[in-house]
Order: structure tokens, then C-alpha cells, then sequence
């Protein structure tokens, strides 16, 4: 089986949850604000044009973006003190209640979807390679970040 095969695969397994409803996306209406939440709870403070290459869009998509989670007070923006050129972008508090909401609400939905699916053994198994498939993920993120 080819790596994209899998990719699509492992995708699915994750989005699943949110598909069937089991997770709400009550004021993050795409996985890819969710995804941006998620960016900004873990590292802080980011500019647009770092927001863009994240997530894999231009940077007009990402302040778009970025502009409708701020409407929703999700996200706070502001022009670098230093290059008024920069958009410097954080999460705000209600955007911080947001995704832990979410987080809790994915991890029980895929719990009770793996135990609908899996035995013990392969639940097990599954987290301890997802584990792995992070970590690695981490590395190769700070590589492409200090390029």
C-alpha cells in the first residue's frame, strides 16, 4: 500500500468523529480553524505569513481566515510594533475554551470509536503508533520552520 493510500486512511480515522456529529464544531465551523486553534495553543504567537505555510494555503487564505476567527473572537490580531507589515495573530480566551472544548469532545469520540471498532490490543496499539507518527511529525515541523 502506497503512503498516500495510508495518509488517506489515517485521515479519515480521525475526521470520522466530526463526520457522524459524535464532536461539534460549534463556533469553529472547518477542521482547518480547529486546526489553526490547535497551531496557536501550542506555540503562541505567529504571523500570517507562518500561519499560511502551516497550514498548506496561501497567505490571502490565511488572514481571510484569520479575519473570519477574529469576527468570532476566537483569534486576536495586530500589526508587529517593529514591521507594520507583519499581522501578528494569538488566540484569544474564548478561542482557548474552544479548543479545549473540542479536544475533549475528539478524544471522547474517538475513544468510543475505537472501542466500537478495536479490541483492547489494537487500541493500544494504535495509540502507541500514533504516538510515534506525532513525535515524528514534530521534527520534521521545526525542520521546515527553520528554512
Amino acid at each position: 500500500m502506497k503512503i498516500a493510500d495510508k495518509l488517506s486512511h489515517l485521515t479519515f480515522l480521525f475526521h470520522f468523529p466530526v463526520k457522524v456529529g459524535e464532536v461539534n464544531l460549534d463556533s469553529v465551523n472547518s477542521m482547518r480553524q480547529y486546526h489553526l486553534l490547535r497551531i496557536l495553543k501550542e506555540v503562541g504567537a505567529l504571523d500570517v505569513k507562518t500561519i499560511a505555510k502551516r497550514l498548506g494555503q496561501a497567505q490571502n487564505t490565511s488572514s481571510e481566515l484569520v479575519w473570519r476567527m477574529s469576527e468570532k473572537g476566537l483569534l486576536n490580531s495586530e500589526k508587529d510594533k517593529k514591521d507594520r507589515r507583519r499581522t501578528v495573530v494569538n488566540i484569544t480566551e474564548k478561542g482557548e475554551k474552544e479548543i479545549l472544548k473540542m479536544e475533549k469532545d475528539i478524544d471522547n469520540a474517538f475513544e468510543k470509536f475505537c472501542k466500537r471498532f478495536l479490541d483492547d490490543k489494537d487500541i493500544e496499539e494504535f495509540y502507541r503508533c500514533s504516538e510515534k507518527l506525532f513525535n515524528i511529525s514534530k521534527k520534521v515541523i521545526k525542520k521546515l520552520e527553520e528554512k
